[in-house]
C-alpha cells in the first residue's frame, strides 16, 4: 500500500497486524536514526487495540469497502482507461476526485482504489482474485507493545 508517497506491507493473522515501511514511511513516523535501524524489518502489534488499531480495516476487504462506500460523494464513470496496462473502467468520486479501477475485462472485480485528495493520496492495489494465499508471520517481527509511549 502507499499513501502520501509512503509505502508499506500490512498482514494480518487473527489479532496480530505486521506491517514493514519502506525507509521514507520509517524516516517520517520515526525519524531518520530510527529507519536505518528498522530498514526492511516487520512491526508487530495487537490488531485488537494499540498503536496500529487503525489500520486494521484496511486488512478486511468488507470493512475496507463499507467505510469507503459510507463516506463518498456523487459517483460518475470516467470511462474506460488502463491502470498499470490493465484496461480498467474509472468511477470517479467528485467530491474529492478519487478513483475506483474496475476490470473492464472478465469479472468486474476493483483493481485499485486511488485517493484524490492532494493532502490524503494513496493507492491500493487489488489483484490476485480466487487465488489462494498462504499467510505465515513475518520472521523476526518486532513487538512494539514491548516498547513503551
Amino acid at each position: 500500500m502507499s499513501t502520501n508517497g509512503l509505502t508499506f506491507d500490512l498482514v494480518r493473522i487473527g489479532d496480530t497486524l505486521y506491517i514493514r515501511g519502506s525507509d521514507e514511511f520509517y524516516k517520517h513516523f520515526a525519524g531518520a536514526v530510527v529507519a536505518q535501524l528498522l530498514h526492511g524489518k516487520w512491526l508487530k502489534a495487537s490488531a485488537t487495540d494499540g498503536r496500529l488499531q487503525s489500520l486494521v480495516p484496511l486488512t478486511n476487504l468488507g470493512a475496507l469497502f463499507a467505510g469507503i462506500s459510507s463516506q463518498h460523494g456523487k459517483l460518475v464513470n470516467a470511462g474506460k482507461t488502463t491502470f498499470k496496462g490493465d484496461d480498467v473502467v474509472a468511477i470517479r468520486d467528485t467530491s474529492d476526485n478519487s478513483k475506483l479501477y474496475v476490470a473492464a475485462t472478465g469479472k468486474p472485480y476493483p483493481v485499485a482504489l486511488v485517493g484524490g485528495k492532494k493532502k490524503q493520496s494513496g493507492t491500493i492495489t487489488f489483484d490476485d482474485w480466487n487465488k489462494s494465499v498462504s499467510l505465515s508471520s513475518p520472521s523476526d517481527a518486532i513487538d512494539i507493545s514491548k516498547f513503551g509511549g
